[in-house]
């Protein structure tokens, strides 16, 4: 899972956090041309890096509003069981 690839940041874990993403293939090649001319692209991958995790709080965010409709329905139907003692 993501914490190994915490820990471990080997290629494959790379790919899989980058695809998790919503990166494409032929960025994550980018990427790794990136990862292959060393210092000189450090701030390159950062900078994917940032714009990855950007994209991924937004959709976090957008999730959390979608989730909101059922949360409330949720707690309607826990309401409505608890009044006609449907426990």
């Amino acid at each position: 899972g993501s914490e190994m690839c915490i820990r471990d940041s080997g290629s494959a874990c790379i790919i899989e956090c980058l695809k998790k993403s919503g990166l494409g293939i032929k960025d994550i090649k980018q990427f790794f041309i990136w990862v292959s001319e060393a210092t000189p692209a450090m701030k390159k991958r950062k900078e994917l890096f940032e714009a990855r995790k950007s994209a991924v709080e937004t959709e976090i965010q957008e999730l959390q509003k979608n989730s909101l409709p059922f949360k409330i329905q949720m707690r309607y139907y826990e309401t409505a069981m608890k009044d006609d003692k449907m426990l």
